[in-house]
């Protein structure tokens, strides 16, 4: 699993930068693909900050959506709302 690039310490093997550098090239990968699904595991609610922390599970990158009805370990299904490289951002929501 990828590691939290976001976090002070980082749980993989290589540097938080380096996770990060690979997760904006994974972005390139989704740019044109609008209105796709993809599977994703819910890693984490943050209810305080109205939102969840997922992981797509191809191509892995992590992602923020709504967190309403959404269960910390769960897979569900998101759709790639936009993916936009120039501000290195995508949005995803759920399913269904």
């Amino acid at each position: 699993m990828p590691c939290d690039c976001t976090s002070t310490t980082c749980g993989c093997a290589t540097s938080a930068a380096t996770c990060a550098t690979r997760e904006r090239r994974l972005l390139f990968v989704l740019h044109g693909r609008e209105g796709e699904l993809f599977e994703a595991t819910v890693l984490q609610i943050e209810p305080e900050r109205g939102r969840a922390t997922v992981i797509l599970r191809e191509p892995p990158v992590r992602a923020h959506c709504a967190p309403e009805g959404l269960v910390e370990g769960s897979v569900i299904t998101v759709r790639l709302l936009s993916a936009d490289p120039a501000s290195h951002t995508f949005v995803v929501a759920p399913a269904g």
